[in-house]
């Protein structure tokens, strides 16, 4: 099949993935209004809560006041779907550092807009959801969750399991231009079991990042920044999270239906303590485009793991994947590794190069996770390859004198090219991009021919 037709193909198998980030709409059956901050009372939120049935909406418009303090636990919401508007992030429902906030029993959809969600906390023996729990869906829009703390603290088997410590959903979580930072989960790890998944978001089914921000989280398990079945992001920066696996993002679980997607997006500055520094995306089909895995760090496996433990598909388009740092010392499995795959990973116009291994003797950018593997494509970067992975013929090598990771336009940071790159007009836009990484503004060719990487100079 033509290169051109494989992308179409490719892009078409994972547009599902890409569509799951755009918001469902916010009819409602009713709207009732909140007027004051009290916590409870006539005219309060606790109050329009409890009279609201599935599909109500809740828009709050009060004056002199921006904050609610909870004194009455979390807020309790039964109806299946419910839509809570606010006036805007500065107008805040605060936790105190006693309990959830939002606490959604339903088996629908919880949309927030417009508020900020913080200082939420849960200790118990499986705390899920140290600022908003939900049942069903959790989406929001214009929406900051801070400051949150979800804590395992049981002794029993079953017991001593936290996930999501700032947001926590049975199914899915939908972000739209939001922002969700400085939360932990936690357990206790001297009782010798436990889990702690997710610190910023945690999903049983999909996370899905539109425009948003997920950084400076925290987990003592897997996914720092989010975890989940899997993560769809779009125009996204999952930064600067901290986790033992997975310090942006993990993946965890597996159903034969999910697929993961960054586009447009950046993953950098996140630590994993043990394994996989920027993003596991090891379960199920997956694409990257347009985007910037970078500066990521973990004792092995230090930027992006693709299909490790299932044979699916993986496609990699003018992206790049620079300067993460291995720590360990005595091996290197790089910044980019996939295992055996039925399908060949497919890699177009990328750069994989400057990841760093410790004081290996090999700095290996790129590794397979046994002999088997093959790599496919045309034009792309890499700097050094494991010497079992066999390259295309035209892959390029050494060094492609990239800048350091900057605000360069656009919602997301991105490695310029240095004016003498190699990487400058040689790669191919097969796939028919109209921009670069930083989408509108920054055309994909500006040259003989479009560059190689996330970025186009």
């Amino acid at each position: 099949m033509p290169r051109s037709n494989m992308l179409s193909a490719f892009a078409l198998a994972c547009l599902p993935m890409v569509l799951a980030v755009v918001p469902a709409g916010e009819a409602g059956a009713a709207t009732i209004t909140v007027n004051n901050c009290n916590d409870s009372g006539v005219g309060s939120l606790r109050d329009a809560v409890a009279r609201a049935v599935s599909g109500d909406t809740i828009i709050v418009r009060t004056r002199g006041c921006s904050r609610i303090s909870l004194t009455h636990g979390p807020i309790a919401i039964a109806a299946n779907d419910l839509t809570l508007i606010g006036p805007g992030r500065a107008f805040t429902i605060h936790g105190g550092d006693a309990s959830q906030v939002l606490m959604h029993a339903g088996t629908g959809v919880l949309r927030l807009k417009a508020l900020s969600i913080t200082h939420g906390r849960i200790e118990a023996p499986q705390a899920f959801g140290g600022c908003i729990y939900s049942a069903g869906d959790v989406q929001l829009k214009d929406v900051t969750v801070n400051h949150c703390v979800a804590q395992g603290i049981g002794t029993g088997s079953a017991d001593n399991v936290a996930g999501g410590g700032g947001i926590y959903a049975q199914r899915n979580v939908l972000l739209t231009s939001s922002a969700v930072y400085t939360n932990s989960v936690l357990f206790d790890p001297g009782l010798g079991h436990g889990s702690a998944d997710g610190g910023g978001v945690m999903a049983k089914a999909r996370v899905s990042v539109t425009s948003s921000d997920i950084f400076q989280n925290s987990a003592l398990g897997n996914g720092g920044g989010a975890a989940a079945k899997s993560l769809s992001a779009l125009y996204a920066n999952i930064n600067n999270n901290h986790a033992n696996h997975g310090g942006g993002y993990a993946g965890i679980g597996f159903s034969p239906f999910d697929a993961n997607s960054v586009v447009h997006s950046t993953i950098a500055f996140n630590r994993a303590d043990d394994s996989v520094g920027g993003a596991d995306l090891r379960r199920g089909p997956t694409l990257i485009l347009d985007s910037t895995i970078s500066s990521n760090a973990a004792s092995l496996l230090s930027g992006v793991t693709l299909n490790l433990d299932d044979p699916k598909p993986a496609m990699v388009i003018s992206s790049t994947i620079a300067f993460n740092h291995e720590r360990r010392g005595d091996a290197c499995q790089g910044a980019m590794d996939w295992g055996t795959q039925e399908t060949p990973l497919q890699m177009q116009s990328s750069i994989v190069a400057d990841n760093t291994c410790g004081t290996y003797t090999f700095n290996y950018d790129i590794t397979i996770d046994d002999h088997t593997g093959l790599l496919e494509g045309s034009h792309n970067f890499i700097g050094h390859a494991h010497p079992h992975l066999p390259l295309p013929p035209d892959t390029m090598s050494g060094d492609p004198r990239l800048a350091p990771i900057a605000d360069n336009g656009g919602p997301t940071r991105t490695h310029a090219l240095l004016p003498d790159s190699p990487a400058i007009d040689a790669g191919n836009n097969d796939g028919g991009l109209g921009y670069d990484q930083r989408g509108a503004g920054f055309p994909r060719v500006k040259g003989t021919q479009a560059d190689i990487g996330a970025f186009e100079r």
